[in-house]
């Protein structure tokens, strides 16, 4: 080193960060700071990847049905609304503003579109030529819907078909003396009358059914009943006779007489005494929030017993032994009347008063009523013309025609009787097979969050508990389609007292009514090949019946948006797990739980038990009826007549809730989530659950549907139970007492 120069001692360097510039230091601030929030960064996704398992759950689920059901979620919902204000609106905002009602009916569903989907495809495998060696039942479907779709034949032959049906019943009154009228009073008798029209599966006065005895299942029954009425509620027939709808109503049977060759004006006047009478008919039925009980539905007499028990008369002719003698002495059944032989009336004050009713009015209005009923059943099987009439009618009515395209008609029609041969077609083309297995296993799942829910009840004894699980244990259950049906032998025995003309259409229909009525009365002696479950495969729709103590899912509603086997467990469990629990609820509302684990009407509960059954259910029946509708002018729910599915609401959402949750704890880590969607798969259970019940409807469906309808309308099926569920509010963090978060919950199962 040469002399003079200073040496580099840490006494004489300058510090290196002040050595720096401004700029240089600011910037190595900056990068200090990034890479500390880095190291942050890796932290936190460190401890997410082990709390659930593995990073690859960051990835979207790819899969196209993903990819389709988030497109589906995303355009159903109004991101505009809050979900804590009304998760309805939320939900299905986006599906409302994006659908229209069509112009052939009065209402649109999420559920009524698949429909329409099912039936196009049943349409197309309708459409097909019969093929060399098409096993009979199919043909005949086959057959049945050529000829409901033969429309030259319909308008060649036209009223002509009707004619033989009127001259057998003895003349419609209102035709006076045209072909189809002729009707003598002199030859009246009220039995013969009744029983004829019952025949062909029509109910004047009386429904007589048989079916298993509510309390001896080893046993089938006649059953009598009230018949219903033809405009949909009783309140209907308190409008003033000048209103819009009692105009339509008296209209159509007058345009219908006219086209028999009546004269308008007496067409008029009787149609205007057939309304007298049956607004009287109306007026003692037992209204239905009276029919919730069923032990006061059952009401068992000997045929000898009834005539102590219920009015009859030598004036018309009726009396209640002879009217269950030819009801049991059609062609094609033929049995001998045993005095001892069991009835059960379900609605006993309609009986009781039903003859003393009719005495007030005249044997001809009698007649025509009776008659009404049959034609106005049928007027929609003769020339289309007569459907345009009914059309005309239902607009009123409902706000739309209802009147759809011919081909639908038909389709509904080979449904309703040969929907095994047609539902064979549909699931060898449509169905997949691994639903069977995905829903049993998802079944199984929520049968045992229900057990795991008795429980937790603080409200029902240890013993009734014990029964309800063991009835719960003993639910059977039936899943896409009967076996059977792909066995060509049992199917073809299951119709082969089926036959079906390839053209004549009305002929056809009666005689399928016939077939019906005495398929129905033979199972009071004998047993007839029937096959185990008879719900068409290709049904939108779910059940359970008490009888059997079963829950029965077809194959026609395990479709998206219900079910698919590639979705994401949240969307099958806000879907069709929501259902499954829905039905196996049904074993447990105000009506099922009356059932047994055998399906027998027997009380099984403790008294303690019903009894705070029946307090906490006046909560539900509260916050229904307290429910207005906006679109029917503020009309509020009936808590009553819809109470049974309001509980079945409730408790299938949180079973299938807690079978989820019980599904992501087994699998160790949340699902992926669906690609473009910033929501949870807690929250898409509960926005599928929304989503399935989205509908559209016109003001005068909303009304029939309120005074009617056994189920609340949608947007109260999803609000009124959402509210009562603690685990919504937690999945999307709703403040206490908002309108999704009321401080009140309802509470049963």
């Amino acid at each position: 080193m040469e002399s003079g120069e200073k040496g580099d001692s840490p006494r004489n360097r300058e510090p290196w960060f002040r050595g720096r510039t401004r700029t240089e230091r600011i910037l190595l601030v900056l990068a200090l700071v990034l890479i500390l929030l880095c190291a942050a960064l890796i932290c936190v996704v460190v401890y997410i990847s082990v709390k659930l398992g593995s990073s690859d759950n960051f990835q979207a689920c790819d899969k196209l049905e993903c990819i389709r059901a988030a497109a589906r979620v995303a355009d159903g919902i109004d991101f505009s609304v809050d979900p804590c204000d009304n998760f309805y609106e939320y939900a299905c905002g986006g599906w409302m503003k994006n659908h229209v009602i069509p112009s052939d009916r009065s209402f649109l569903a999420s559920f009524s579109i698949l429909r329409d989907t099912v039936q196009v495809k049943l349409k197309q495998v309708l459409e097909e030529d019969i093929s060399e060696g098409e096993i009979e039942a199919i043909v005949k479907a086959k057959n049945l819907y050529g000829s409901c779709m033969n429309t030259t034949n319909l308008k060649a032959v036209g009223i002509s078909v009707a004619l033989p049906l009127l001259r057998e019943i003895g003349g419609w009154p209102i035709l006076g003396t045209n072909e189809g009228g002729n009707w003598r009073e002199g030859d009246f008798s009220l039995t013969s009358l009744i029983v004829t029209i019952n025949k062909y599966s029509n109910v004047p006065y009386i429904y007589p059914y048989v079916y298993l005895d509510s309390k001896d299942k080893k046993r089938r029954v006649l059953y009598l009943d009230n018949p219903g009425s033809i405009l949909p509620e009783r309140k209907h027939y308190d409008q003033p006779r000048d209103s819009p709808l009692m105009k339509a109503y008296v209209d159509l049977g007058v345009k219908v007489a006219i086209e028999f060759g009546a004269d308008e004006e007496q067409a008029r006047r009787d149609m205007e005494d057939i309304l007298d009478l049956e607004t009287n008919l109306v007026n003692i039925t037992t209204p239905l929030e009276d029919r919730r009980d069923n032990e006061k539905l059952y009401n068992k007499f000997t045929v000898g017993e009834m005539k102590l028990n219920f009015t009859e008369s030598k004036e018309l002719d009726f009396t209640w032994r002879g009217y269950i003698q030819q009801l049991l002495q059609i062609d094609g059944v033929e049995f001998d009347l045993d005095e001892n032989q069991t009835v059960i009336v379900v609605d006993i004050q309609y009986m009781k008063r039903l003859i003393p009713v009719l005495l007030q009015f005249p044997k001809r209005t009698i007649t025509n009523y009776a008659v009404w009923r049959i034609m106005n059943n049928r007027i929609k099987d003769l020339p289309d013309r007569f459907r345009q009439y009914l059309g005309e009618y239902l607009k009123v009515l409902y706000g739309s025609s209802h009147i759809r395209s011919r081909w639908r008609k038909c389709v509904d029609v080979v449904v309703n009787y040969l929907g095994l041969p047609i539902g064979r077609l549909f699931v060898q083309r449509h169905f997949d097979e691994e639903a069977k297995a995905g829903i049993s296993d998802m079944s199984d799942n929520i049968l045992d969050s229900f057990r795991t829910i008795l429980s937790e009840l603080d409200w029902m004894d240890k013993d009734t508990r014990e029964v309800a699980e063991e009835k719960a244990l003993f639910i059977k259950r039936k899943i896409g389609y009967e076996d059977s049906i792909l066995d060509d032998d049992l199917l073809n025995r299951r119709y082969e007292n089926v036959t079906i003309h390839p053209v004549n259409y009305f002929e056809n229909m009666l005689f399928l009514l016939k077939r019906t009525v005495i398929d129905d009365l033979l199972e009071l002696r004998t047993n007839l090949y029937r096959m185990e479950w008879e719900v068409a495969p290709s049904t939108v729709n779910a059940y359970y019946s008490p009888p059997q103590n079963r829950i029965m899912f077809p194959a026609g509603i395990l479709q998206p948006p219900y079910y698919h086997k590639d979705y994401p467990r949240s969307l099958n469990y806000g879907g069709i797990g929501t259902l499954i629990g829905h039905e196996i609820t049904h074993g447990f509302d105000d009506r099922g739980r009356q059932y047994n684990k055998e399906g027998e009407l027997h009380e099984w509960w403790s008294k303690r038990s019903v009894d705070k059954f029946k307090d906490l259910q006046t909560c539900f029946i509260n916050q229904y009826g307290n429910f207005s509708s906006p679109e029917a002018d503020g009309m509020k729910v009936n808590g009553i007549i819809t109470l049974g599915e309001n509980i079945a609401d409730n408790g299938g959402v949180l079973q299938s809730y807690r079978a989820y949750r019980n599904f992501v704890s087994k699998r160790g880590s949340e699902e992926n989530p669906l690609p473009g969607l910033n929501i949870t798969h807690d929250q898409l259970f509960f926005i599928n659950f929304a989503q399935i019940r989205c509908t559209i409807a016109e003001k005068k469906n909303f009304v029939n549907h309120l005074m009617t309808g056994p189920h609340s309308p949608s947007r109260f099926r999803v609000t009124g139970t959402l509210q009562n569920l603690p685990v919504f509010s937690e999945a999307f963090q709703c403040p206490k007492d908002s309108y999704m978060n009321p401080r009140h919950k309802c509470r049963l199962w």
